[in-house]
């Protein structure tokens, strides 16, 4: 906590990144227990904050996008 006053907005952000760090550790999990060959996602959440990503929400729109990118990515050098 930084000690500003705004407890509440702190609690939330903390608990936010807590779920994100929940939810990438289960998607890893998942992955693992599939034996999938790809690579697994990093749990680093200064990592995810340097993509303005701090919530799953956000999370799953940058997944989402990355996945469009590299389908237009694809296309393209399939021409």
């Amino acid at each position: 906590m930084s000690g500003n006053g705004n407890y509440m907005l702190e609690s939330n952000i903390e608990w936010q990144q807590e779920q994100l760090l929940k939810h990438i550790n289960k998607l890893n999990e998942q992955t693992k227990a599939r034996d999938l060959a790809v690579g697994m996602l990093t749990n680093d959440l200064n990592h995810w904050a340097g993509y303005g990503v701090y919530n799953i929400g956000q999370f799953q729109l940058y997944l989402e996008r990355e996945y469009e990118h590299n389908l237009a990515k694809d296309a393209r050098r399939n021409q």
